[in-house]
């Protein structure tokens, strides 16, 4: 579902890791949730409604970041070699709306699919060789669709 970048750990930190994966230690681990727990809220979240100029965001977004797409920009089309599928669209809804839920909200907003566009599309997009030969990063490029990506009138809000 997501890309998440995850830095090195500090000396101390990788220190631990050594002693907690190459001894005896043992964790003790209490349950947090059960599984029924975990249905339940998945479906929970499922209910979370998505309006649709949130949806239409949705759609441009991971649209505009195909290459082949004809409302693509021209720098998608010089720096993406192979864009997002459908997927990336669904991704986008179902974290929206645990984002939502997350921050007591009850329906998606287009800043929760802006927040997850880098997590979600970072590992779906395959940069051109000119853009690697430029440096330029799966990250700028999804910086720069977000810019280009128009926000839909909020009218629609259920």
């Amino acid at each position: 579902m997501f890309h998440v970048r995850v830095d090195y750990p500090t000396r101390e930190e990788e220190r631990e890791i050594i002693k907690r994966t190459t001894s005896a230690y043992s964790a003790d681990i209490d349950p947090v949730v059960t599984g029924e727990e975990v249905i339940a809220i998945q479906k929970t979240v499922r209910k979370v409604p998505v309006p649709d100029h949130v949806t239409d965001f949705v759609l441009d977004l991971v649209r505009r970041a195909r290459p082949t797409d004809a409302d693509a920009p021209a720098f998608t089309k010089e720096l993406i070699a192979w864009g997002p599928g459908p997927r990336a669209c669904q991704q986008l809804v179902v974290g929206g709306k645990v984002r939502a839920v997350l921050r007591g909200r009850f329906h998606v907003t287009i800043e929760d699919i802006e927040a997850l566009a880098y997590p979600v599309l970072r590992h779906r997009l395959v940069p051109t060789f000119n853009a690697e030969a430029e440096g330029i990063k799966v990250d700028e490029i999804i910086r720069r669709i977000l810019k280009e990506t128009p926000r839909h009138d909020a009218k629609k809000v259920m």
